[in-house]
């Protein structure tokens, strides 16, 4: 089972009760698990699923879909996601639902053929080859969510993402919040995003289309 946690307050250091906003589980490596049913996101799609693990980037091959955090969206939501919308846009118009679809309209030739890095082109062939399924709202824009340094790190080992920054020698800060080096893992001018992205029907997604 993997356990989600969101917003956790309280969490004692010689163990005891977590304090949490709210959080659930859902099974993995089982033939019922879907990554579905947890509860520490808005469309409670588990944590662990659609990361961008730092292995997978290394290894230049990414494959499964994407999760993806939108700023707001159109106050509903499609499958898989819960019926949970997440932050409502003010202004509707074009705004996503949560769950949907999105997959960027490009062949692997296309991809290949651009003036990018290795590691861009391997993010941008599963954006296009799997898609990513918006699940929870926040920031400014849409962003792809990584697997969290702190995965390492709190265990004692060396932050993943720091050792690809610096190999690909990637622009950095200081962090003023923790006092880390922090690595942009830059993708926003990577493709024409407005003639490129594309929305599925959902009932692509489900496999119920007439």
């Amino acid at each position: 089972m993997e356990y989600d946690l969101f917003e956790v307050y309280d969490k004692p250091r010689d163990g005891g009760t977590i304090t949490i906003g709210s959080g659930g589980s859902t099974p993995i490596g089982t033939p019922e698990a879907d990554g579905l049913g947890s509860d520490a996101t808005a469309a409670n799609f588990a944590l662990a699923a659609g990361v961008i693990r730092p292995a997978e980037l290394a290894a230049g091959e990414i494959r499964h879909a994407l999760f993806l955090v939108v700023e707001c969206t159109d106050g509903t939501a499609v499958w898989p996601a819960a019926e949970n919308p997440g932050t409502v846009c003010s202004n509707r118009t074009n705004a996503p639902a949560m769950g949907e679809h999105f997959y960027l309209d490009m062949s692997d030739a296309q991809i290949a053929s651009l003036s990018l890095a290795a590691w861009q082109k391997t993010v941008l062939r599963a954006m296009a080859n799997y898609g990513m399924f918006v699940g929870d709202t926040g920031g400014g824009g849409f962003a792809i969510q990584p697997e969290s340094g702190s995965s390492f790190t709190s265990f004692g080992e060396p932050d993943p993402w720091v050792t690809l920054g610096k190999r690909y020698d990637l622009p950095s800060w200081i962090s003023s919040s923790t006092g880390t080096r922090r690595y942009l893992f830059d993708l926003k001018d990577a493709v024409d995003w407005d003639s490129r992205l594309r929305v599925a029907d959902p009932c692509v997604a489900r496999g119920t289309c007439g």
